[in-house]
């Protein structure tokens, strides 16, 4: 089994609008319907405007659309208490530090959606690693031609098993914050490109 990725913007144009407008009303990520209603509500659009650009994976076996990532670029802040001196080393020779605020403000990529199609195999096509794996391949082809160092991630608090997945995956935690939208509160976390 092979999995391979394609841009929304490139399926868009070689497929057309009809072809999409089918994939995405077949994805469902039963565990975050967070996740569904960007797919559905805002990639084409986000995608359309370069904000943030929607990737497709798909087992090259079957055809099927196993799951999707989107990516996008945001300045944030890594305070300075949350950095090994290793880390420190790395960040200072691309960031600007903030001495009152003690923190260093840095551009960066973010995962902005990560899903699994539970409509493809119940999602046993595709494990979280792998599909972390392509997102970072992405980044790695952006960083290749534009710079960047740092990739981050926000997702929601109290959720021990993704927590367990990120940490093992090389994230560390920096802040968090309560979305306006659903007083939510997220915790961002970040990793550097290899």
């Amino acid at each position: 089994m092979g999995l391979f990725v394609r841009n929304l913007a490139d399926v868009l144009k070689t497929e057309g609008e009809e072809f999409v407008r089918n994939l995405i009303d077949s994805f469902s990520c039963k565990y975050n319907s967070d996740v569904d209603n960007y797919l559905k509500e805002d990639a084409v659009l986000f995608t359309a405007m370069s904000s943030t650009v929607t990737h497709f994976v798909f087992d090259s076996d079957t055809g099927l659309c196993v799951a999707y990532f989107a990516l996008t670029h945001k300045p944030i802040a890594l305070a300075k208490d949350v950095l090994s001196g290793n880390q420190r080393k790395r960040i200072e020779r691309f960031s600007k530090f903030d001495d009152d605020a003690k923190r260093y403000h840095v551009s960066a990529y973010l995962i902005a959606q990560l899903a699994k199609n539970y409509n493809a195999a119940d999602g046993k096509l595709i494990t979280g690693g792998q599909l972390l794996d392509l997102a970072k391949g992405e980044l790695r082809i952006a960083k290749k031609q534009v710079g960047g160092q740092v990739f981050f991630i926000e997702k929601e608090q109290g959720n021990v098993k993704l927590d367990e997945f990120y940490k093992r995956n090389g994230f560390v935690q920096f802040d968090s914050r309560v979305s306006e939208e659903d007083n939510i509160t997220y915790d961002l976390m970040f990793s550097f490109l290899k």
